[in-house]
């Protein structure tokens, strides 16, 4: 079979108008054959649901206007048909939902949480008396339950949440598979809908359970009462994208309905706060999600929305402190990021690294892989969009499938895309997309490399050739630029199913060990060894460690904290726990993790104990999330515990996490003992993997990880 790249085509040209290039992909390559035969327009901008007209955002008026596209109102994603709103969805408006809101005290302090598999019926999320301490959850994969303010799902308020407690409860016993399926967490009469509580585990219980979880014993009364919890139960896997090229749009409108809720729930308990006054509940946001390739830059559609957000809320009056915390990652070791300078040798030295005029790197596609596999390409950003134009016709992209050649792409340009295939008409086995992306200090051309399934699921026959894919970019600028690779994170569309093999770069000077045999991480570590690297680190060739971090936590705001983690028993960063690579050559987004928390408990132990899927249960999960719903548990904590005349403005702050953090690691440096008295000879850390340091379980979570 001879393939060979076809003549560019303009995005919307076949029908499809949108700004995302996930999307135009799955509309025009994989909607047809998607089980979920529903589609659902995420129609209205969550920053305006009020029906406010778009205002300004000062500090980023590209990339606002940029996310109007990517919410105008024709973006159509898989959703199950009995969860769609059928009509777009009304405004938002607090009158609507105010007579559900439950009666909570002035000194409330609030969790938003965005996960899957979230159990409302566990007791380490209720009261004393046994009602929930949740206030809203919006599952948003659930049946439709005709909430005309909702593009999909089904939203439960706290008293009827109490309702179905009582209504599934005999003596004490609560009967979870009734009172699960009846509140929509799970769906087992849909061959797509929700499972995650149907297992032993669930990700958002346990995540919850770290960041809000208690017994319900005396001695926790004052907690359990003032902290309750706003839950958004994000749809299945299957409608989050193979890619999970999705889930923004779920997560966007998640943070904005956790945010709504909270501020219609201060309305209704007190009167208009006069002017220079603090207005609302102070607000935690736990996500312990994450996408692997992107910008890195704050620039990524998510990210300019929770700007939006922040700022729209503000100028609404409402002035509380909100939170919102994010795991650093799990990709550290997974091989998907490269990091090069394209252009004329740099005879002065004065780059990052050296530069070179092109580079090749394999991109390894495994066999029987049953989704297809993405990689991004991000070029340095230019100061206009005439240079940014004039830079992608001095670039050459190439990419060769295995045991083939193949010529140069010749979709460079704005919102171009054409297909690696037999002939014109032919759907191809590959595609790569070609587009200006608006970001903070300019304009980036950014490559979207596709590649289909290596086994076609309806005929158990191979689609794509596996094997390495040679990727090769080449410059003839005269200017040296900073180029980064990520391989998109790769899923099933259901949990658990072992059909989505993750694609990695296998260039031949990575190296995965030491000479002794460990494990590399991104820095080397020790009782006396600095937190560096035993070598310079662009002499392993392309592929990085350092640069693997969260794609969408790499917003630097004051608001946004991005969590990574450690061993608690001797302090070793956990090797999958993600690193940054300084953001040197983008001076807007995130340069280092804010601080680490707890990931693991030691060696021989998998993860961190907490709440399993059921009530009373407990499972082990290990990643950055867990880390993530600690600190969570950290700030709630810092709001509760601050005197009446202390400005809570200044707690949860990635700067008041640091000090914070900062502090720990000189008590760390001066013989700090553990619990058992033993000095803590721990060595030391690296800001781009471990943040400004360490920091130790909160002591709620000692306190309320007893009495299970």
């Amino acid at each position: 079979m001879t393939l060979s790249w076809q003549a560019p085509r303009e995005m919307g040209a076949d029908g499809v108008d949108t700004e995302n290039l996930y999307v135009h992909w799955w509309n025009t390559k994989e909607k047809e054959t998607d089980p979920s035969g529903s589609t659902c327009a995420m129609s209205r901008d969550p920053a305006r649901l009020s029906g406010e007209g778009r205002a300004s955002d000062a500090r980023d008026t590209d990339a606002v206007d940029q996310t109007a596209g990517e919410f105008g109102g024709t973006d159509q994603i898989p959703i199950a048909p009995s969860s769609a709103n059928p009509e777009d969805h009304a405004d938002w408006s607090e009158k609507t939902i105010t007579d559900r809101l439950p009666e909570v005290g002035a000194d409330t302090v609030i969790l938003g949480i965005v996960d899957t598999g979230i159990a409302l019926g566990h007791r380490r999320f209720r009261d004393l008396a046994g009602g929930t301490r949740v206030i809203s959850s919006w599952q948003q994969d659930a049946r439709f339950a005709g909430q005309e303010d909702l593009p999909c799902g089904q939203e439960l308020f706290a008293s009827e949440i109490d309702a179905l407690l009582g209504a599934h409860t005999a003596g004490d016993a609560l009967d979870e598979e009734t009172f699960n399926r009846a509140a929509g967490l799970v769906d087992p009469g849909n061959p797509i809908g929700q499972r995650d509580l149907d297992r032993l585990g669930a990700h958002g219980t346990h995540v919850l359970d770290l960041a809000a979880g208690f017994p319900p014993l005396a001695e926790n009364a004052e907690a359990i009462r003032r902290q309750r919890i706003i839950a958004v139960n994000l749809p299945a896997q299957h409608a989050h994208g193979t890619a999970g090229n999705f889930l923004a749009y779920f997560a966007v409108y998640a943070v904005a309905r956790i945010l709504f809720v909270a501020d219609a729930l201060w309305t209704k308990a007190h009167k208009p706060t006069k002017k220079g006054g603090t207005a609302g509940f102070p607000i935690v946001i736990n996500f312990s999600y994450g996408m692997q390739a992107g910008p890195k830059d704050g620039s990524l559609f998510f990210e300019r929305m929770i700007r939006s957000l922040l700022d729209q809320r503000a100028e609404r009056g409402m002035t509380s402190a909100v939170r919102i915390v994010m795991p650093a990652g799990n990709d550290n070791l997974e091989q998907g990021h490269a990091f090069v300078m394209l252009g004329p040798t740099d005879a002065k030295g004065t780059l990052p690294i050296p530069a070179r005029p092109s580079v090749d790197i394999p991109w390894r596609i495994v066999p029987a892989d049953g989704t297809a596999n993405f990689t991004e390409i991000w070029v340095e950003a230019q100061p206009s969009r005439a240079a940014c134009e004039a830079l992608a016709g001095q670039l050459e992209l190439q990419v060769v499938p295995p045991r083939a050649s193949a010529g140069a792409v010749p979709a460079i340009g704005h919102n171009l895309y054409s297909d690696l295939a037999t002939g014109p008409g032919d759907a191809g086995v590959a595609r790569v997309y070609s587009k200006i992306h608006a970001c903070e200090d300019g304009w980036r051309l950014v490559f979207l490399i596709g590649v289909a399934p290596t086994l076609d699921l309806e005929n158990m026959g191979v689609e794509a050739p596996a094997g390495p894919w040679r990727i090769r970019l080449t410059s003839r600028s005269s200017d040296p630029v900073a180029v980064s690779f990520h391989v998109q994170s790769d899923q099933s569309s259901v949990r658990g199913s072992k059909l989505a093999q993750r694609s990695y770069f296998d260039h031949p000077a990575y190296r995965a060990y030491h000479e002794t045999g460990r494990t590399r991480d991104a820095f080397t570590y020790g009782a006396s060894a600095s937190a560096e690297e035993a070598e310079p680190w662009h002499d392993q060739g392309p592929v990085q460690r350092r640069g693997s971090h969260n794609a969408v936590a790499s917003l630097s705001l004051p608001e946004v904290c991005c969590i990574g983690s450690f061993r608690d028993s001797d302090g070793q960063p956990t090797l999958y726990s993600a690193a940054t690579d300084g953001n040197a050559a983008r001076p807007a987004g995130r340069a280092n993790i804010t601080a680490s928390y707890p990931g693991e408990n030691a060696p021989s132990l998998y993860g961190l104990l907490a709440s399993g899927a059921r009530d009373g249960s407990v499972a082990a999960y290990r990643g950055t999330s867990m880390s993530t719903g600690l600190a969570s548990r950290d700030i709630l904590q810092a709001f509760q515990t601050a005197s009446a005349d202390v400005d809570l403005s200044g707690i949860g702050t990635e700067q008041w996490m640091r000090d914070r953090a900062s502090e720990r690691e000189r008590e760390i440096r001066a013989g700090l003992t553990d619990a058992w008295g033993q000095r803590m000879a721990w060595g030391e850390i690296a800001e781009g993997k471990s943040g400004a340091g360490r920091l130790p379980m909160p002591s709620s979570w000692q306190r309320g990880r007893v009495a299970r």
